[in-house]
Formats: structure tokens, C-alpha cells, sequence
């Protein structure tokens, strides 16, 4: 008879799981101490501070996630109609707005040449907004590329440049662009490809960061996914005013104080039509420093706070899916900064009023560090971190800017 030895593992499994029972139990019993110590002011900051908390995340983890859902329970239950209609390109005028800040970069002319190549009856049309001293430098490649041009003697802002041009045009759709963006060789067609299906009024190029943004990588990353879910699912909410189009017979002209291109396309989409994101169609901003961020960040929630008081009796009349996604995209965002430091500063509250005064102090000092390593020394990944602080820092300065002096 031949005799096996076989390991036995049950004490070594025996003695492991005793030792994570223990370190469980060591856990609940912290947890215990540490809830039996709270009062309930301190419950009731910890119960706001989570709040604060979900409602700063939904903007960017939970609504899109429920709009992966929803795509997903759409597709499975219905099949998209897709409507054809075929038009020539001599309908379409490309709108541009260039400021001293922008200039005519040389890739930008280079593109409107191949632009004028491959679309000879494309009307194209260019306001320099206060003095642009690079105008002169490049009036006859501009008239090269049969650009009509027209210049404001002072700065008027770009909502008042676009209208200007609107109405120089009699074209069908209305192609707005900043002269910073690279322009597509292949922009009309397929601009046109999305506007073949007549539900849509309004489209919009996706938004991209260069590589090496850090913070604003990651987070253009997740507006793209945002806006194509989005997108899928009925509309997206605003177009993005460095490239987007519009038909001509659903602009309304924004006021001069309002952000253009999102009062043109809530028009659209309060309008009955729908505002989609182009996947296929990709721009990066102009770079702008830190500081120019802060203040661009700033300035916009200042205009789109504007805008949302001039338009909420409209928008409250959207479907509920609409409503929903105006909420999340838009509002959420904007005030995500607050929710953030009221959820931090209800967790440093609700400790020290529970006499743990150690959670509340290293808490506090992770802010001061993120700050000293981020700012003052760049270091990676507190930089990223200090940045996505900082833009919402901006937008919630802007956006509180705008509720106490509104205009």
C-alpha cells in the first residue's frame, strides 16, 4: 500500500480568516466608539456633509451612469429613425470671431485655404472684435481664401460679432468657430451628415484638451463621454462655443451680454429640435495659463448664470429628461464648488464637536498641503488636484457673482 502525504492548509486558512474576523471586529468596534461619541449636531453635519457630497459627485459619476443606462434601455427597446435628406454645400457660411487674444494664427489660414479648395461656394465670414493688429499682416491671405471681413472699433463681445454676421449671411446653417480652432478639412461634410436627420437643429463639435493638460485632460475627457451619452439619448444640453452650427431658420440673435452659443442652442432645444455633439468632429481650445483659466472659468458662469435667469421660464417647460439633464450638466456644476466645501467643512465641524479633534486637523492640513504642493511646487498629482480645486473655485465665484449683481 503506498502512503501519500497530503499538505494540510486548514490551519493556515483557520488562522486567516481568525485574523481578518479580528481585524473586522477591531473595525466595528472603532466605528462603535467613535458613533457612540457623536452628538447629534455632529450626525447632522456628518448627514450634510454626504449630501453636499453625492449632489457635487452626481454632475460627474451618477448622471452619467444613468445615462449609460438609459442608452442602453433605449437601443434594446427601439431603432433609431434616421431621416435622409441631401443638400449642397452652398448653404452653409462658416462665422469666425478673432480677438487680439486669438489672433490669425498661419495653421488657421492654411486651413481656410483647403477649406476654400474642397468647398468653393462656402461663404466665409471673419470679425476681428477691437483692434487686431494681425489683421493687416494677413488681409491678403484672407482675401486670398475670399474672406469677408468686417471689424469692430472697440471690444463688443462675441455674442454681438456673431449677430453681426448672422445677418450679413443668407445661408441655411450658420457654422460659428473661433479663429484659435483647428478647423477641419472635412467640416461641411460632416456637419451635413448630422443635419440629415431633421430632428436636429443644432451641432457641436467635441471638446478636447491637448495632452499634458492634466486636470482639464480628465475632465474633457468625461464632458465628451457626458455630451455623446447625452447626445444619444435625445439632446445635450449647450453647445460648445469654440465650433458649433445651427440652422439658420432657429437662430435667435443672444443678447450682447449673454454666452452665445449657449443661448443659441437652448433656443434650439427650447425650440422642440435637438442639440447633439459631433463624435467625429474634435477641436481644442486655445491654451490659456492658470490665472487666464481661473478668470475664463469665472467669467463663464458669470454669462451662463445670466443666461439661465433669462431663459428658466422656458427651460422649466422641457420634458423631464431634458429638465433632468439641465439640472445635472448645468446647474449641479456650477454651484459643485460649494457642495465640495460644505461637505469638507461639515466634516471638520461634526469631528470637533464630537472631540475628535485629530480627523478635523489632518483633514484641514490635506487642504493646506494640496495647496503648497499643487500650487506653490507643482508636484503631480497634487497639481492636477489643486487645479480641478481652482476651476471649480472660478466657476462658483462667477456663478455667485451672478445671483448677487445680476444684470
Amino acid at each position: 500500500m503506498r502512503c501519500e502525504c497530503v499538505p494540510h492548509h486548514s490551519d493556515e486558512n483557520g488562522s486567516s480568516t481568525h485574523r481578518c474576523m479580528r481585524i473586522a471586529w477591531v473595525l466595528l468596534a472603532e466605528i462603535t466608539q467613535l458613533w457612540s461619541g457623536l452628538t447629534m449636531s455632529s450626525i447632522a453635519l456628518f448627514a450634510l456633509a454626504g449630501t453636499s457630497l453625492a449632489l457635487a459627485l452626481h454632475a460627474f459619476v451618477t448622471y452619467p451612469l444613468s445615462l449609460y443606462l438609459l442608452r442602453r434601455w433605449q437601443r434594446a427597446a427601439q431603432v433609431p429613425v434616421k431621416w435622409l435628406r441631401p443638400v449642397p454645400a452652398t448653404r452653409h457660411a462658416l462665422c469666425l470671431y478673432a480677438t487680439e487674444a486669438t489672433g490669425l494664427p498661419r495653421p488657421m489660414l492654411d486651413q481656410l485655404r483647403t477649406l476654400r479648395q474642397r468647398y468653393p461656394r462656402l461663404q466665409m465670414l471673419l470679425c476681428a472684435d477691437g483692434e487686431l493688429p494681425a489683421l493687416a499682416e494677413a488681409g491678403e491671405a484672407l482675401a486670398a481664401c475670399r474672406v469677408e471681413v468686417c471689424a469692430t472699433p472697440m471690444v463688443r463681445g462675441k455674442s454681438h460679432a456673431m449677430n453681426l454676421l448672422a445677418r450679413r449671411t443668407p445661408a441655411d446653417v450658420l457654422v460659428f468657430a473661433n479663429a484659435g480652432v483647428a478647423l477641419d478639412a472635412q467640416l461641411i461634410d460632416k456637419l451635413e451628415a448630422h443635419f440629415a436627420d431633421r430632428e436636429i437643429g443644432c451641432v457641436c463639435a467635441t471638446l478636447e484638451a491637448a495632452p499634458g493638460d492634466g486636470a482639464l485632460l480628465g475632465y474633457r475627457r468625461i464632458d465628451a463621454w457626458i455630451r455623446a451619452l447625452e447626445s444619444d439619448t435625445g439632446s445635450t444640453v449647450g453647445a460648445n462655443g469654440s465650433l458649433f452650427a445651427v440652422r439658420a431658420a432657429l437662430y435667435h440673435p443672444a443678447p450682447d451680454h449673454a454666452l452665445h452659443d449657449m443661448y443659441v442652442s437652448l433656443m434650439v432645444l427650447c425650440g422642440g429640435h435637438r442639440v447633439v455633439c459631433a463624435g467625429d468632429l474634435r477641436v481644442q481650445p486655445v491654451p490659456a495659463g492658470r490665472g487666464a483659466t481661473f478668470r475664463l472659468r469665472r467669467d463663464m458662469a458669470y454669462n451662463a448664470l445670466c443666461v439661465h435667469r433669462l431663459m428658466w421660464s422656458m427651460l422649466a417647460r422641457l420634458d423631464a429628461l431634458t429638465l433632468y439633464k439641465y439640472v445635472s450638466h448645468k446647474l449641479l456644476r456650477w454651484f459643485s464648488g460649494y457642495l465640495v466645501a460644505v461637505a469638507l467643512g461639515s466634516v471638520v465641524i461634526g469631528q470637533a464637536l464630537s472631540g475628535h479633534f485629530m480627523p478635523a486637523a489632518v483633514l484641514a492640513s490635506g487642504v493646506a498641503l494640496v495647496w503648497v504642493l499643487g500650487e506653490q511646487l507643482r508636484l503631480p498629482p497634487f497639481a492636477q488636484a489643486f487645479d480641478a480645486l481652482s476651476a471649480l473655485g472660478g466657476t462658483g465665484l462667477g456663478a455667485a457673482h451672478a445671483l448677487l449683481h445680476p444684470r
